[in-house]
């Protein structure tokens, strides 16, 4: 006679209660992954064929129609929320001399950086020459339903028109050594004693600011002068930096920005800050 036993069913242990979510969750991240994966492969595979575009276009010697802005205009652009200048030269080129608040997004590296360009503005496409490269991408961009324009004639036009570039500041250059005032830590101190409302603008990174800094010190490091120029006090201007060659570069931007009455200084932050200190009397503690 076969005997039947009936047993309960167990309660499913507390591994099993964990591991279904578990594996869940690790389908569902799974699927974000693959989806975000696919969308960079389409978005890099659009990217390639622009550039695959303008090479082709460009061994063609096809005539490409553009619309131009003249240097005037670009100028004007300058200080214009509404407009976004590109300057499409390789990093060397724009380093030495470049149009005031342009932003550097050379052909060569167009695949991955084309996403800077800022659809909302009229975009001006600034090359060194007129050259078919410059024109395709432009034409490129306005077939994308883009506002752009290509500066007429370049950089190079633009500077023989007599508007101003900004230059990277050489200490060894004439040209931009007559651009700067450069004091060291006692003529910057005479200069407060005598009264002379002077503002300092320190150059350095903003971690190296919020460290320490000299009281009243506003930052705006080198890299973003030109972007944060509106930002800068409308009074004498006195920049340092952790590397003089820094503050002498940053100086020379001003002047090229057409910021006058700037001086540079010629000791390292530390140095300067050490001589304030000398210069300073210290007062007793149960003052």
């Amino acid at each position: 006679m076969y005997q039947y036993r009936i047993t309960k069913p167990q309660p499913p242990s507390s591994n099993a209660l964990f591991i279904k979510p578990f594996i869940i969750g690790l389908v569902f991240i799974g699927l974000i992954i693959a989806a975000f994966m696919y969308k960079n492969h389409i978005k890099q595979k659009e990217n390639e064929d622009i550039r695959a575009k303008i090479e082709q276009k460009s061994k063609k010697e096809e005539a490409v129609e553009v619309d131009f802005a003249s240097s005037n205009e670009t100028y004007k652009a300058i200080d214009s929320d509404a407009f976004q200048l590109v300057d499409i030269r390789q990093p060397v080129e724009y380093d030495l001399k470049h149009i005031e608040s342009s932003i550097n997004i050379p052909l060569s590296t167009i695949n991955q950086d084309i996403h800077l360009i800022d659809q909302r503005k009229t975009v001006i496409i600034i090359d060194r020459e007129d050259s078919p490269e410059g024109r395709i991408f432009t034409d490129h961009l306005k077939s994308e339903g883009l506002k752009v324009k290509y500066l007429k004639g370049g950089i190079v036009k633009y500077a023989q028109d007599d508007y101003n570039l900004i230059s990277k500041g050489n200490p060894v250059s004439n040209q931009d050594l007559v651009k700067v005032t450069s004091l060291n830590a006692e003529q910057i101190e005479e200069k407060i004693i005598n009264g002379e409302l002077i503002a300092f603008v320190d150059t350095r990174m903003q971690t190296s600011y919020e460290e320490d800094h000299i009281f009243g010190a506003i930052n705006i490091p080198l890299e973003e002068l030109e972007r944060k120029k509106k930002d800068l006090p409308r009074k004498k201007i006195i920049v340092y930096d952790d590397d003089p060659l820094r503050s002498f570069r940053a100086a020379v931007r001003l002047f090229d920005m057409s910021v006058f009455g700037v001086y540079n200084s010629l000791d390292d932050y530390q140095s300067l800050k050490k001589s304030f200190e000398r210069q300073t009397p210290q007062q007793d503690e149960t003052d």
